[in-house]
């Protein structure tokens, strides 16, 4: 483009003079004057148009609107560029650096506990324990993570914790190796879907404060306090209790339509398999108070469970919680058989506890019922049947704080705990021995010391909002969510405010029934 950049003046300069001597030369007719002429004109105005086009455009090579025949569209179309497959694949990491990962091809097997996330960073979502022992598939790693299959899904892992096997692992399965004493970080807990709540600090402080409570009954002549084995160290009594507000009676709603009754059985352990999950579920020694001292007390909360589960249908957050804590006597699921256990929070009555205790009599089924002090001097009558028709009573404290009941120490745990097993053991000549967390909030701390005080702390793999009276889930999508979640060892926890619940109980435990499960007695270890 450069050269006609000065070819086209020069020609508008020379052709003219070579016309003119032409002209003289040879003696033209006036028709051919007038052609050459022409020609002049033509490249005269070729000039001047090139001159123009390079003022306004110095740095182009070509005007897109002046294309000639000898010009294609290739020329103003871009190739297709043919990409090489990359053989380092980086996975998808939401936040922080992007993580490379060498493909690696082997086995390897753990040499210690380790926690496996869902991202190769360290506050992604835990998703599982590593035991000591296990082996896994590895598929890929960098200097800090190895990248493994763990239940059909890829996951990470610290690489410390790894080394070469050659023993065959096609995917991770749940150990059995008891857990060591090595500390593990505290995992993302189990809760809301989407949320990852962070564990709250225990005030330190040498008196532990109490919660707000509203004015306390008059007290009955045989409420003592405090009394019977074992004494907790006495602290000063609250002046009040808190009382949830009591709505009314939602408007009555159509009974539910029935779920349709799977066929089937269960879909249980191998007696291989239970034997292998047997350190799951046994308990360690009971901790002296200088030990339950020197244990963190950070608040861990437990919710809703979420839809991770294994080839059971079984919550992994329960498997991994109850590796974690088993050795406190705490219970997050049960063996893997098909026994379910049935438990319902009693925080006040709501007015449908006798139509429950009927259902369950009708069906032959024991429950568990969880019951606050205010519940059970309010409601001695409904205590009474309880126990005759064969449940469990168990203790859901005194005071029912907001926040969970590990913020407030050891001391006021002990005395909330007691007081309500003092007061039915006196009273009702019944010996407590399940508790349950309010709120489901507990720690490493309170877990040692309900232990020391002869109880198995119960927490559950399915929950659901049902505690609203005035905003109660609908029946017919709640049969279907607790039946769809039917799993070996499953403790179900329903509260008995909850009209739903009353009204889908009855086709639950039908529907329980015949896929195979069957509902058991919780009965003392």
């Amino acid at each position: 483009m450069k050269k006609r950049k000065y070819l086209i003046p020069t020609v508008c300069l020379v052709l003219p003079l070579a016309i003119g001597a032409s002209l003289l030369s040879t003696g033209c007719s006036q028709e051919r004057i007038d052609d050459l002429h022409e020609i002049a004109n033509v490249a005269k105005h070729l000039g001047e148009t090139e001159t123009e086009e390079n003022k306004e455009n110095e740095s182009q090579t070509q005007d897109p609107n002046a294309q000639t025949p000898e010009e294609t569209p290739a020329e103003t179309t871009q190739e297709p560029q043919t990409e090489e497959p990359e053989t380092t694949p980086a996975p998808i990491v939401p936040a922080g650096p992007q993580v490379m990962f060498a493909n690696v091809q082997g086995n390897a097997e753990s040499i210690g506990n380790a926690n496996i996330h869902s991202e190769p960073r360290d506050d992604a979502p835990v998703i599982g324990l590593l035991l000591k022992g296990d082996v896994v598939a590895r598929d890929g790693y960098e200097t800090t993570w190895s990248r493994i299959s763990y239940n059909g899904r890829t996951a990470y892992v610290k690489t410390r914790y790894l080394a070469d096997s050659d023993e065959d692992a096609s995917d991770l399965t749940i150990g059995s190796s008891p857990i060591a004493d090595q500390k593990i970080p505290t995992p993302v807990p189990v809760g809301v879907p989407g949320v990852a709540p962070t564990p709250t600090k225990a005030p330190e402080s040498t008196k532990s404060p109490k919660p707000t409570k509203e004015a306390e009954p008059a007290k009955d002549p045989k409420d003592k306090e405090l009394s019977g084995t074992p004494t907790p160290t006495k602290t000063a009594e609250p002046t009040d209790k808190p009382e949830p507000t009591k709505e009314a009676k939602p408007t009555e709603t159509p009974a539910p339509t029935k779920a349709p009754k799977p066929e089937g059985t269960a879909h249980v352990a191998s007696e291989e398999q239970l034997a292998k999950e047997a350190p799951l579920f046994v308990s360690g020694p009971v901790l002296d108070r200088a030990a339950m001292s020197a244990l963190p007390n950070d608040t861990i909360p437990w919710g809703y469970v979420t839809d991770d589960r294994d080839e059971f249908n079984r919550p992994n957050g329960c498997l991994y919680y109850q590796r974690l804590y088993g050795k406190y006597n705490a219970t997050f699921i049960r063996e893997n058989t098909n026994v379910i256990y049935l438990t319902m929070d009693e925080g006040y009555e709501g007015g449908y506890t006798p139509k429950i205790l009927d259902v369950l009599k009708e069906k032959n089924v024991k429950a568990t019922f969880f019951c606050t002090y205010d519940f059970i001097k309010k409601n001695p009558d409904l205590v009474e049947r309880m126990i005759k028709e064969g449940h469990v009573v168990g203790n859901h404290t005194d005071s029912h704080p907001s926040g969970g009941i590990p913020q407030y120490g050891m001391d006021f745990t002990q005395e909330d705990i007691m007081r309500v097993h003092n007061y039915v053991k006196d009273n009702f000549g019944y010996e407590m021995y399940l508790f349950r967390y309010p709120e489901g909030a507990f720690s490493e701390q309170s877990l040692a010391l309900v232990q020391s005080l002869g109880y198995e702390s119960v927490f559950w793999g399915f929950a659901h909002k049902d505690w609203d009276q005035n905003n109660q889930p609908d029946q017919a999508v709640s049969l279907q969510r607790v039946t769809n979640q039917l799993h070996p060892g499953a403790v179900y926890l329903l509260h008995a405010v909850s009209e739903t619940n009353t009204e889908i109980l009855g086709d639950f435990i039908d529907n329980a029934r015949a896929q195979g499960y069957e509902f058991g007695y919780y009965a003392k270890k």
